[in-house]
């Protein structure tokens, strides 16, 4: 048990240093972009597009894009791990692995539900962010 958990330890740890690192790669290629593009806006694109709002993008957007690389792999493993340990339970409890599930199950919605409020927060905050940002920038100059 003790060799699994140490190569569970090593193949764990390697996965999300290489999931970081690429997350810092795409962060990286994505902040360049927003900036090679922002030097590129025209007068009337840069009346649309704040210096805030710009910098917002840069920082939350490309962070977001950075966290979606680590758990970008769960999209396919989760599926792939329910299953296994959904057929592991069934031969030691027979239809009672199914309860779990079940709960399983009924805990989408609730949580479909709770991340939309969340992304409504998030927005709002984002709202708030340009403005501080804007207002931070125009201190500045």
């Amino acid at each position: 048990i003790f060799a699994l958990l140490m190569i569970n330890t090593l193949t764990v740890n390697t996965y999300f240093t290489i999931t970081m690192l690429t997350g810092l790669k795409v962060r990286s290629g994505a902040a360049a972009l927003i900036y090679q593009k922002a030097l590129r806006l025209s007068g009337k694109g840069r009346q649309s597009f704040s210096s805030g709002q710009i910098v917002n993008m840069m920082s939350t957007d490309c962070s977001r894009l950075e966290m979606a690389t680590s758990y970008l792999h769960y999209c396919w493993s989760g599926p792939f791990q329910i299953v296994v340990i959904l057929v592991l339970l069934f031969k030691l409890l027979n239809w009672a692995a199914f309860v779990g599930l079940a709960i399983l199950l009924i805990a989408i919605p609730v949580q479909s539900k709770t991340t939309a409020l969340l992304s409504k927060y998030r927005k709002q905050t984002s709202t708030v962010t340009d403005k501080r940002v804007r207002l931070m920038q125009e201190i500045i100059q």
